[in-house]
């Protein structure tokens, strides 16, 4: 499993290439809209859902029209919908926990890896094929760097999965054109046991550019800059997917 944390941990930090044209991650793999925190300071991020336990709604969303292409070239189009998750992370411990990451250009807090291997989000800069097959390629330049969620003892943070996971595939140049090679393609996750992974902080990182302490909000969060990537532990959880929700509880420590 040691090479799978060791680009979990350089990404928590680093863009993926140059290149900007077009790379929505896999928000257009799938074709929907991400739901990454964004902070104003006030401890609560974005459009990010921090609801309580949700219903049984296994209904799917679609993630809109799918690029025009010939028809040799439809196999490298992903799912076109898929029923949204909530990841809900609870913290049973006596301390405050510290969430780490990775976010990056995929706007996640979490690695997950399926039964066939699949993961979401994939750490590689590969394009999505949707993104492919139109010839705007390219990863962002900048991602951003994660904000820690400092989460209360007894608190749960909750965020929304878009139920999809990257399966690596290749695009022809009849199809893709400059963008030919490796792209995403967003595909159900495989029955079986899911491997959930999550960076957390054992304690709050002080430096010159860090956020220290902040405000819990009413669901009991809040988020710190913390610009190293120092003192990160990866903590593996497993489950058995799909569960009787499109809920993933984890709990920690």
């Amino acid at each position: 499993m040691t090479h799978r944390w060791i680009g979990l941990v350089v990404w928590l930090g680093l863009g993926c290439s140059t290149r900007v044209s077009g790379d929505e991650a896999l928000t257009a793999a799938a074709g929907g809209s991400q739901t990454g925190a964004t902070d104003d300071g006030s401890g609560s991020a974005g459009n990010e859902d921090t609801g309580g336990p949700m219903a049984c709604d296994w209904t799917p969303v679609g993630f809109g029209e799918p690029p025009e292409v010939e028809a040799e070239c439809t196999p490298l189009l992903g799912v076109e919908e898929a029923p949204p998750v909530t990841i809900r992370v609870t913290n049973d411990g006596d301390a405050v926990a510290y969430l780490a990451g990775p976010m990056g250009c995929d706007s996640t807090r979490m690695l997950l890896e399926d039964a066939s291997g699949r993961r979401y989000p994939d750490d590689r800069c590969i394009s999505p094929c949707e993104v492919s097959l139109v010839e705007e390629c390219g990863c962002l330049a900048n991602c951003p760097f994660p904000l820690t969620v400092a989460i209360q003892p007894g608190a749960t943070y909750s965020f929304p999965w878009t139920g999809v996971m990257a399966e690596i595939v290749e695009a022809s140049e009849q199809c893709a054109g400059s963008c030919a090679g490796e792209c995403r393609r967003a595909v159900a996750p495989q029955p079986g046991p899911m491997q959930v992974i999550v960076a957390l902080r054992s304690q709050a990182q002080c430096g010159e550019e860090d956020e220290c302490e902040c405000v819990a909000n009413d669901e009991g969060w809040c988020t710190l800059n913390q610009t190293s990537d120092a003192d990160i532990q990866l903590v593996e959880r497993e489950i058995d997917w799909p569960p009787p929700c499109p809920v993933i509880e984890i709990a920690l420590p």
